[in-house]
């Protein structure tokens, strides 16, 4: 792959991209980022000869350090830990060893984890809260599980080579594994519960190996994304309510990585290619129960009576939520009115953004008016009114709906 490495960043809402480096890189499956706890950026790629180059960005340009005489690097995976701390886990091309390459206090050192790695290991490695190292790897048809300066563990034993791969750490400091299974096409899920594995099968029926990631969320939520190679879905499952679910993100996703990532505010990130890289976030937060009541006089109105419309909202929780965005709707026939413009455009799609501490909001629609005469006759007149998240993704509780109706 000729060209350059660039770094693209979200800040304020926009996307901002810089270079990286320029000239060739070995191949673009073999990039790596991530956000270090010191809030610097740091990434792995490889050069042509598939020597290591690591970069580093902080408020200036990126910088890059090369280890061009040392390890040939056939595979890798990195993340980071505290402080600038970065731990890198590879398989060197031509010694079939699975080296550790780690940076603590800006001194950079190696460890050797096993020196004899037969076939192909796709390596992963992960952080934990206390400062732990996970390391998870493929040898000799044998899935291992290892903790920096623990015995390695026998995750499952007769696989065939995939480089369908995931580890997780769950909030609890304890690793989960995320592997594809090519003589019985299932993506399986392993727990470690004390000195076992614990295994379940999360998806049968995958007649191709699929391209996969997995991310817990700070509730220790499991979150998992994964390319359907033959079907080319891009596919997410969310542990929610003790149970797996699936939904579809995207069709037509036919080549390239993906990338899963949690944040803080419950959002789930992936990044993915359909011809264009394309970056993709929904709010998983948990749903706060809102209520909602459509408040109006009567059902039914004539010349003369008096009407207005109020929603009041409850919040059973002990949180605010802030600036959530708020929907009412006036449906006549097949046109559409929202609140607070009632435009009547098709083309408008309109809101208010509130805030919603724990009890009661209330909100008014439409202030008190007297009905007036000439308007004709009409039934199933509709208000519907709900919240959604911050990003239009899904309704927060419940809804409500009130009919009504007028005549001369």
């Amino acid at each position: 792959l000729t060209g350059f490495v660039k770094l693209a960043s979200r800040i304020n809402r926009k996307w901002v991209s810089e270079d990286v480096a320029s000239g060739s890189v070995h191949d673009s499956k073999s990039m790596a980022t991530d956000i270090g706890s010191d809030g610097n950026i740091y990434g792995c790629f490889l050069s042509p000869d598939r020597h290591l180059r690591f970069m580093t960005k902080s408020n200036s340009s990126p910088t890059i350090e090369t280890f061009e005489n040392q390890w040939p690097v056939k595979q890798m995976d990195f993340t980071t830990g505290t402080g600038s701390s970065v731990f890198i886990l590879m398989t060197v091309q031509g010694s079939n060893s699975l080296v550790l390459l780690y940076r603590i206090d800006n001194q950079w050192n190696s460890e050797q984890i096993d020196q004899d790695v037969t076939g192909e290991s796709f390596p992963c490695i992960e952080v934990d809260g206390a400062g732990g190292v996970h390391m998870l790897y493929q040898n000799n048809q044998q899935l291992i599980y290892q903790k920096l300066n623990d015995a390695p563990m026998v995750v499952e034993t007769d696989i065939t080579e995939t480089s369908a791969l995931s580890l997780a750490i769950h909030p609890d400091n304890r690793p989960r594994c995320l592997w594809y299974s090519s003589s019985s096409n299932e993506l399986v899920y392993s727990a470690r519960v004390e000195s076992n594995w614990w295994h379940k099968v999360l998806v049968s029926d995958l007649n191709s190996e699929p391209v996969i990631d997995m991310a817990f969320d700070i509730d220790g939520n499991g979150n998992i994304v994964f390319r359907n190679t033959e079907t080319h879905e891009l596919n997410y499952l969310a542990y929610r309510e003790d149970d797996w679910h699936l939904a579809v993100v995207s069709e037509g996703v036919s080549s390239g990585t993906v990338s899963l990532e949690t944040g803080n505010n419950h959002s789930v990130n992936i990044v993915f290619n359909q011809g264009f890289p394309v970056f993709g976030t929904a709010d998983m937060s948990p749903d706060p129960g809102l209520s909602f009541k459509i408040t109006m006089p009567f059902p039914h109105y004539t010349p003369g009576v008096n009407c207005q419309c109020d929603v009041t909202i409850n919040n059973p929780t002990g949180t605010t939520y802030f600036s959530m965005p708020f929907f009412c709707i006036l449906s006549i026939l097949d046109t559409h009115f929202f609140f607070p413009s009632f435009s009547g455009s098709s083309s408008t799609i309109d809101f208010i953004i509130i805030d919603l501490p724990p009890g009661e909001t209330n909100i008014g629609v439409i202030p008190q008016f007297t009905w007036p005469s000439g308007v004709g006759s009409f039934n199933s007149a509709y208000f519907y009114t709900g919240v959604t998240d911050q990003q239009f993704t899904r309704l927060l509780g419940d809804f409500d709906v009130f009919e009504f109706s007028w005549s001369e």
